[in-house]
């Protein structure tokens, strides 16, 4: 449920929703400032990148459209971003001011589950993507992946909503490093991909390789 139109249907004259449009390249929150508001995008993806000491920069992951940005930071003891969120091509984002959803969700109870819901299926999601990272080996992280997607899907076969370029990001392995491995599960009989469908030929397999 996106919490937008649950704050649409009450219909407070004091509470605005605000909708922004950005340019490719165009920056929606920096790194290092305070997060005030909750930001969904409508139209487009960011892209949420790190920057360690003024050294390196890293993209830590993409945000595709129908997603939340900041809804785990904004009731925070330390509501800072860690990240600046970059547009990657253009986007429609919507904005609400935490004092305005604060007075909605004070409010109306249907609005509060349905955050508290939000809230709860991110907090899966980031315990699902670290288990992701501390696998060891680039094959292992892909078959983590397709094995969520299949969970999520439930069924051997689904499309993905990203493109290689962008699971690679995701994945935080280097491009041409996950079309290889991607060719090699194709080559052992384990998935069947074209573009963004897969198909899991044999489960066994593909677990084999994230525990190993």
């Amino acid at each position: 449920m996106n919490i937008f139109n649950c704050v649409r249907d009450n219909e407070l004259k004091e509470v605005t929703i605000i909708k922004k449009n950005l340019k490719k390249g165009d920056i929606l929150f920096e790194q290092g400032k305070k997060c005030s508001e909750l930001a969904y995008v409508l139209k487009g993806k960011f892209e949420a990148k790190t920057n360690y000491d003024n050294l390196n920069e890293t993209t830590i992951r993409i945000i595709n459209e129908n997603n939340y940005i900041g809804i785990n930071l904004l009731f925070s003891s330390s509501p800072i971003y860690m990240a600046t969120f970059i547009c990657l091509e253009d986007a429609i984002v919507e904005l609400i001011k935490k004092e305005d959803l604060l007075k909605i969700l004070k409010k109306d109870e249907k609005t509060l589950n349905s955050f508290l819901n939000t809230l709860s299926d991110v907090a899966v999601n980031q315990n699902e993507y670290l288990k992701m990272v501390n696998v060891k080996t680039i094959k292992g992280k892909i078959c983590y992946f397709l094995y969520q997607e299949y969970r999520k899907n439930n069924s051997l076969e689904f499309d993905i909503k990203y493109t290689k370029t962008a699971l690679s990001k995701t994945l935080h392995v280097e491009r041409p490093s996950l079309g290889f491995e991607i060719k090699n599960l194709v080559d052992e009989a384990i998935i069947e991909n074209k573009n963004k469908h897969y198909k899991i030929l044999s489960l066994e397999k593909l677990l084999s390789y994230i525990e190993k």
